[in-house]
C-alpha cells in the first residue's frame, strides 16, 4: 500500500478511483479522502423530456382552461371536451407551454 499508482492523466475526468475501502488512497495526486469508492467528476448529458404540460383554453371564449400533457415532438393539441360555463362540448386549443415533464 505504500506505493502509488501512476495514472496516464491527472485530469479528474479521466481518472477512476480504485480505492476500495482499504484505508489508503492510491490515486496520484490524491483526489479524495481515504476509503472512498466512486467515479470522480463524471459529466453526463441531461436527457430531454418526452412530454410537455400545456394549457388548453376553451374556443367558446368563456376563459375556462385546463392543463394537459402531450408528447414533446407532437403537433399542438386540439381537444373536444365539456366546458362547464356554457354547459356544452366545445373545442379546446393549446394556448401555451407551461413546462417540460
Amino acid at each position: 500500500l505504500s506505493s502509488r499508482v501512476k495514472w496516464p492523466s491527472s485530469d479528474p475526468v479521466t481518472v477512476i478511483s480504485l480505492c476500495w475501502g482499504i484505508g489508503a488512497c492510491w490515486c496520484d495526486p490524491p483526489l479524495h479522502g481515504e476509503g472512498a469508492m466512486f467515479l470522480t467528476a463524471v459529466n453526463l448529458a441531461k436527457a430531454k423530456s418526452k412530454a410537455v404540460l400545456v394549457q388548453m383554453v376553451s374556443a367558446a371564449g368563456t376563459g375556462y382552461a385546463f392543463n394537459a400533457k402531450r408528447g414533446r415532438l407532437k403537433e399542438k393539441l386540439i381537444l373536444r371536451k365539456h366546458d362547464p360555463i356554457v354547459n356544452r362540448h366545445v373545442l379546446f386549443f393549446e394556448k401555451k407551454k407551461i413546462r417540460s415533464i
